[in-house]
């Protein structure tokens, strides 16, 4: 089991995955306004927006 990632690593990986054109951009960045939002007051203003651009981001 490795380390928890950091957000400074998660935003990393996913500015990785926008530079790659068979990624879907959107969930790039719904995924970052997640990351920065998440633990802050600004989380469930983030949810609803999320949920109104990209529905599926919260479906596993």
């Amino acid at each position: 089991m490795g380390a928890k990632k950091t957000k400074s690593e998660k935003m990393a990986e996913a500015v990785g995955d926008a530079y790659d054109e068979r990624t879907n951009k959107l969930d790039v960045l719904t995924f970052a306004l997640w990351i920065m939002a998440k633990g802050t007051r600004y989380k469930a203003d983030a949810e609803d927006i999320i949920k109104k651009i990209n529905p599926k981001f919260f479906q596993d």
